[in-house]
């Protein structure tokens, strides 16, 4: 698979100031095709408190993008997402090294709170993808691979039990430990290739951004 396999979705809100930026990433990294998918406004509150809300408006809107394209392989990108010029080239590295039971990528910064073995390089499957990873703090580029396990996820999402994986959390801390309760092979970069910028920090109440490769 390669990278021209894959729809293109960028999660943003109407008249976000983060775009600009965002499509002369594109630009840059020679990417032409993409779509926008608005996230609307939640009034709905999840059952359980979460630490952050707007985590849980960002689920549902990709829970919504995914299950708008059930069959279709996609790269969803948040629209505070940081690309190098050597994405598309990164990236179909990484896509050609994954395992063949792969279903879920994660590309873009993150957080990545291992097990210990995996600091020492025992969990790499190469020298470019991680497996075993145990959560993971940031979404900036989730990589899905079309299969009956989206139907789950979307189900999981709607009904909020997809939060019980991780309760007090929002949909990235959630991700990894519901897609290993539901036995959905997950695998992240060994170094991530993707940045997060404006991100609110709760240490500092500011914004900030964070490369993370």
């Amino acid at each position: 698979m390669t990278i021209d396999d894959f729809d293109i979705i960028v999660s943003t809100i109407p008249e976000s100031d983060r775009l600009d930026r965002l499509f002369q990433y594109f630009y840059d990294a020679g990417i032409v095709r993409w779509m926008l998918d608005y996230e609307p406004k939640y009034t709905e509150q999840p059952p359980i408190k979460i630490r952050y809300p707007g985590a849980y408006g960002c689920g549902q809107h990709f829970c919504e993008i995914q299950a708008k394209m059930p069959h279709r392989n996609l790269i969803y990108f948040e629209d505070d997402a940081i690309l190098m010029p050597d994405f598309c080239e990164t990236m179909n590295r990484h896509l050609a090294d994954l395992p063949d039971d792969w279903a879920i990528f994660l590309a873009g910064y993150a957080r990545v709170w291992e097990h210990p073995e995996d600091v020492e390089g025992a969990n790499k499957v190469s020298e470019l993808i991680r497996h075993n990873v145990k959560i993971v703090h940031g979404t900036q580029c989730v990589v899905l691979r079309a299969g009956k396990w989206r139907e789950n996820l979307t189900n999981d999402m709607r009904n909020h039990s997809f939060y019980g994986c991780k309760p007090k959390h929002g949909f990235d801390t959630c991700l990894v430990p519901w897609a290993k309760e539901n036995e959905v092979p997950v695998y992240c970069a060994a170094q991530s290739f993707v940045g997060q910028g404006d991100t609110w920090s709760a240490i500092t109440g500011k914004k900030q951004s964070r490369v993370g490769i």
